[in-house]
This record gives C-alpha cells, structure tokens and sequence, in this order.
C-alpha cells in the first residue's frame, strides 16, 4: 500500500507540471510513457481525482501536442526520436482511450504510419546506423509499442514483420 500511495503522489507531482517540455519532444514521451503505465498499473487503487488528473494530463500535456505534429508532417523522423515519440503517444492514447476512443484511433493511425521510417533502416540484415546505445533506446521503446498494440488491438500493423526488425537483436549482441 505505501508503495501505491508514494507512486501516486509521484503521478500527482508530474502532472501538476506545466508541461512536460514540448520544446524537447522526448521528454513529452518518455513521461508520457511513465504516466501512461503508472496510470495502468496503480488503476485500481488510484483516487477519482488523481485519475481525471492523469487523463486530463495526457490529453493536454501529450496527445494534443502531437495531433497538431502530424498535422504538420514534422513526424516522420527516421531516428530513434521516431519510435520513442510514437511509442509514448499510442500508450498514453490507450490509456485513457475510454474517454477519447477517436483520438486514439487517430494517434495509432499515424504512429503506425510514421513508425517504419526509423525501422526501414534495420534492413536488410538489423543494424542500428545510430550504434548500440540508441539501438537499446530504440527498442525498448519498440517492444513497448509492439506489446501495447498486439495487447490492445490483437496487431502490431506489421511493424514486427518489417525486414530487419527480426534481426535486430543479433546486431546488438555483434556489437
């Protein structure tokens, strides 16, 4: 129970924050990501007020911010900021999909859209040109992503399927 209560708190703090740091979109992701799963996790135990915080959080501080990103084309970045932003984006759209289903719809539609533009230089054989370190970021943002939508949705779109991607681990353990 204590542990419940300090991770709320936490929840809290950070949803309480102005923003989440649009100007450096990784950190909108990444938080994103940790108040999505918090929020999924603690569920059960979270007060009425803490949850319409974390809704309301995700949707203004997260998902607002990056419908305007695709309005824009600016989301089609073949880096690794490719597949965290994405990743962050669709865990934080499921988590308060009750109450925002055509939004989430629309956040994984684009996401699964922009995702292959960072994995398509996985092929042919699963290298990372952005070496081992952003190949780790990479992919643990990926499993996230590919676990989320087949938990959620019963397909991952063919992300999983996309050449290389199979092979990306032996990449990693060559290098």
């Amino acid at each position: 129970k204590r542990f419940a209560e300090k991770a709320e708190k936490e929840l809290v703090h950070v949803c309480n924050y102005q923003d989440w740091d649009p100007a450096h979109y990784l950190d909108v992701a990444e938080m994103t990501t940790a108040v999505a799963i918090g929020y999924d996790w603690l569920y059960d135990v979270l007060s009425p007020v803490t949850k319409q915080l974390i809704v309301s959080s995700i949707k203004t501080k997260a998902l607002d911010l990056v419908v305007e990103e695709y309005k824009t084309g600016n989301s089609d970045s073949w880096t690794n900021w490719n597949v965290v932003c994405n990743t962050g984006m669709v865990l934080g759209a499921l988590a308060i999909e009750e109450y925002y289903p055509e939004l989430t719809q629309h956040i994984i539609g684009e996401a699964v859209k922009y995702v292959p533009n960072c994995l398509k230089h996985l092929a042919p054989d699963g290298v990372c040109y952005e070496g081992p370190a952003y190949w780790g970021y990479t992919n643990m943002y990926l499993s996230l992503l590919l676990k989320a939508l087949n938990d959620n949705l019963g397909q991952d779109f063919g992300l999983s399927e996309m050449q290389g991607v199979d092979k990306s681990v032996l990449y990693y353990m060559h290098s």
